[in-house]
């Protein structure tokens, strides 16, 4: 025989749920500056820990390909990270800079790597019931401002050769021979990232 308790058991929230959801966020240059990307999604969600003060940001690939923990606070709804490796980098560069345009000796080129090696975010919030979205339902609001860093390889050029690149008509040009120098980072940003919580109504979706 079976017993009925006569309630659902009480299954609890993660320890970060005040922040964790899905967010459609455009790329500004600066709070009411130029547009730089249109509406991505990206996604907050508690860490493997479940801790209150850490969660996990990702924006799925749609915009850098990011994915990392940050440090937050729940009572106060902000998030933040001063440098934080981004799970998903993709490895230093491996090619050199390309041969041409022309530069000068001592003079140096970079190749950076495809996605971030570490990302700054600052000043983040979510803003309960502060958004204005298409369906006119309420909805949370978010902000922050992030720095991407990239792996950089350095190359200083060296030398220059004589290319030939087609012959009926004869054309040659001049390429640059580089030799590394060292490995570095190169700052992007910071950007500006504000948008809306996903409601879930078909007008409100991107």
């Amino acid at each position: 025989m079976s017993c009925d308790l006569g309630n659902d058991p009480d299954i609890g929230g993660t320890a970060t749920q005040a922040l964790a959801g899905e967010y459609f966020v455009r790329l500004y240059s600066a709070p009411g500056g130029d547009l730089y990307a249109d509406y991505t999604m990206w996604t907050i969600s508690n860490t493997a820990a479940n801790v209150a003060d850490r969660i996990r940001m990702t924006d799925h690939g749609n915009l850098f390909g990011f994915s990392s923990e940050l440090n937050c606070d729940v009572n106060a709804l902000t998030f933040w990270a001063d440098s934080t490796a981004n799970s998903s980098f993709a490895g230093p560069p491996t090619s050199e800079p390309p041969g041409t345009p022309f530069l000068p000796l001592d003079t140096f080129a970079l190749t950076t790597s495809s996605t971030y090696w570490f990302m700054r975010i600052e000043d983040g919030q979510i803003f309960p019931g502060q958004a204005t979205v298409p369906s006119t339902t309420v909805a949370d609001s978010i902000a922050f401002y992030a720095t991407g860093g990239y792996y950089a390889k350095k190359y200083n050029v060296v030398d220059h050769r004589l290319d030939t690149i087609s012959t009926d008509p004869l054309e040659v040009i001049t390429v640059n021979v580089y030799e590394f120098a060292k490995d570095t980072f190169v700052n992007d940003g910071p950007y500006f990232l504000s948008g809306y919580k996903r409601t879930g109504f078909l007008e409100d979706e991107h």
